[in-house]
């Protein structure tokens, strides 16, 4: 079976085949640009919009580190899109958490707290994130670093 040869063939593949992309670290669009990647090569965790829904697709490694697939909710649930000048500290709630976390470096892990439930994918190169808040889905919120929280936040909230 002939396929994809590596990452950039697959993204390639995927960016000319589906819906718009947002990258968590960079905006990707159907036939459109990509932009700056960050220092881990460009792979890194995306959003994108999949007909109605949400998806938080992650890279194999934050895979291994969260303990977790990708992630998918309808666009619905989405109640709120908060950019974040410090995603690791919102990501820095006290409960069970199942992943990996080392304060201000990663935070990979889902969080069930006293009230709430989040799930945060935060790195190092990319403190900065939005905050999506969701109604109805397993987690109550999503903490997702980004380089450019303002695009992300405004390509979620604008509809069509």
């Amino acid at each position: 079976m002939t396929g994809p040869s590596d990452f950039t063939d697959v993204a390639t593949q995927f960016v000319s085949t589906q819906s718009p992309i947002l990258p968590v670290a960079r905006i990707r669009r159907v036939g459109g640009f990509v932009t700056e990647g960050d220092s881990r090569g460009g792979k890194v965790a995306e959003l994108s919009i999949d007909g109605d829904e949400l998806v938080l697709s992650l890279t194999r490694a934050e895979r291994i580190e969260g303990v977790h697939g990708d992630l998918r909710v309808a666009r619905s649930a989405v109640r709120l899109v908060e950019v974040l000048d410090d995603a690791h500290r919102a990501a820095d709630m006290i409960g069970l958490k199942i992943g990996s976390r080392i304060p201000g470096v990663i935070e990979v892990a889902t969080v069930h707290g006293a009230t709430k439930t989040i799930f945060a994918v935060v790195h190092r190169d990319t403190p900065r994130g939005v905050r999506i808040v969701l109604d109805g889905a397993a987690q109550d919120e999503w903490i997702v670093g980004c380089a450019d929280p303002e695009s992300v936040a405004e390509s979620l909230t604008r509809r069509g």
